[in-house]
């Protein structure tokens, strides 16, 4: 945003002015919804999900596989709570301690 407002600052063309406007926008927009708890959390829980299920296939032990498995889907849980506004937004602390193990 501070590259933006100034480059917006610097430039005399109306036209280079809205893009930079609708830029700016763009992402206040995406911080202020739900979606960039999709692309942070979610998306990070769907690979340790799929990372926990060739785990259990691979030379990894069952625990270490089975954790896996549950940290994804700890965090997937815990943005759909946050999005429904139920307890299991809660569930993401959990997740974080469990990922850093």
């Amino acid at each position: 945003m501070l590259v933006l407002s100034s480059n917006y600052a610097a430039t005399t063309n109306e036209a280079q002015r809205a893009a930079y406007v609708a830029a700016g926008n763009y992402a206040s927009s995406v911080l202020a919804s739900g979606t960039e708890a999709v692309y942070s959390i979610v998306t990070l829980s769907v690979g340790i999900l799929m990372t926990g299920m060739a785990m259990l296939k691979g030379v990894f032990g069952r625990v270490t596989g089975c954790l896996a498995l549950v940290t994804g889907i700890l965090g997937i849980l815990s943005v759909v709570g946050s999005v429904s506004g139920s307890a299991l937004a809660e569930l993401i602390i959990v997740t974080s301690l469990l990922t850093t193990v």
